[in-house]
């Protein structure tokens, strides 16, 4: 049965800090332990960027639910409007957390890209690409990236009239859609100034998250975990992405959160990337409890305009003038990707990621 979901305040906000602050004020008010794991930089206003996590629900649970937000730093919006929005419906009285079961909150895991309104941190990693075994290198690049390097990675910052997406078009017909997505969005760990760059070890974030995530779930036997995330898919449209880890469960996935669409990575979905969170988890979580992990993702705009906007975004940065009129339309086009400013896309998004938390916790993993 689908309950009644009450009006509230807009749970989008419009900066990283005011967001922060919501998160924290929604967490106490319905009486969550709160943590606040500070990380190195600051934000615009020269403020402190901390991870902030709320644990609510069983002190010492068999399952745990965890929801994460910001990983990809300017996805954070959705995200935690998301967790915002189930918080408050928590404190309403609109939703329930089962006696046996703790909600684990994770809030802005990468709070330098949330609150400078990019994808990567703050020495241009993008985190979900960081999370590599111990015995893995840093080092390499995807199959076929020597044919878009150049194209990702142009030598200045492109003007209005860019030919982006007609090269782009170009490369997919002659090299192949798998081809060409897998080399621009596996991750690459070879060229520091360029996109998608997992890094050279791993980072701030990804170290406390590995270092605090078993004392986050406690006692929990089962673990059911969903990555917020944005700019993937059709537009407004949910969808589960499954890592090849956790492959054999994929019929689970399906049934747990229909009707959302649960593609497996590699597969279904573009490409399977390098050191993501999810395959992580599904490795070491997943070694001694049974764990689900999934990537969520809310589509807005064509791969290609996305991958043109956060192209742009990243020559105007290594160009290192942030306060021209150019940057700052770049800037905005960019957040326009990940979170646009559009009424119905924002109603709908928060709906479906709502009732995903629910499905979260009425799911139940077999032994």
């Amino acid at each position: 049965m689908c309950r009644r979901r009450s009006r509230s305040p807009d749970p989008f906000s419009p900066d990283y800090a005011t967001a922060r602050q919501r998160f924290r004020v929604a967490a106490h008010g319905v009486g969550a332990e709160l943590a606040h794991q500070p990380v190195d930089g600051r934000g615009p206003d020269g403020e402190a960027l901390t991870i902030d996590v709320a644990l609510m629900g069983a002190r010492t649970p068999e399952r745990a639910v965890v929801v994460s937000s910001g990983l990809h730093g300017v996805e954070g919006f959705i995200g935690s409007a998301i967790q915002l929005a189930w918080l408050r419906r928590l404190g309403g009285g609109a939703v329930a957390i089962p006696a046996d079961t703790r909600v684990v909150l994770l809030h802005g895991l990468n709070p330098y890209g949330f609150a400078w309104r990019r994808r990567v941190n703050e020495r241009n990693v993008d985190l979900n690409r960081n999370f590599l075994d111990a015995e893995e290198s840093y080092r390499g690049v995807p199959p076929g990236y020597g044919l878009v390097h150049g194209l990702l990675n142009p030598p200045r910052p492109p003007d209005r009239l860019d030919a982006f997406p007609f090269r782009a078009g170009w490369a997919i017909c002659r090299h192949g859609l798998q081809t060409v997505t897998t080399a621009v969005a596996a991750g690459q760990y070879d060229h520091p100034d360029g996109l998608f760059f997992g890094g050279l070890e791993p980072e701030e974030s990804t170290r406390l998250v590995q270092a605090h995530y078993d004392d986050w779930i406690g006692t929990a036997a089962t673990v059911v975990h969903l990555d917020l995330h944005s700019g993937l898919g059709r537009w407004g449209r949910a969808q589960l992405i499954v890592e090849p880890d956790q492959g054999a469960y994929i019929n689970w996935y399906r049934e747990a959160f229909r009707p959302v669409r649960t593609v497996l990575a590699g597969e279904d979905a573009p490409y399977a990337a390098r050191g993501t969170m999810g395959t992580w988890l599904a490795r070491r979580i997943g070694a001694a409890r049974r764990c689900r992990t999934a990537v969520v993702e809310f589509g807005t705009y064509s791969q290609v305009r996305v991958l043109a906007a956060l192209r742009a975004e990243q020559a105007v940065r290594r160009a290192g003038n942030q306060s021209s009129l150019r940057a700052v339309a770049v800037a905005r086009t960019l957040m326009d990707c990940f979170c646009p400013n559009d009424r119905g896309w924002r109603q709908t998004t928060v709906q479906v990621g709502d009732r995903l938390v629910e499905q979260a916790l009425a799911a139940r993993v077999p032994r």
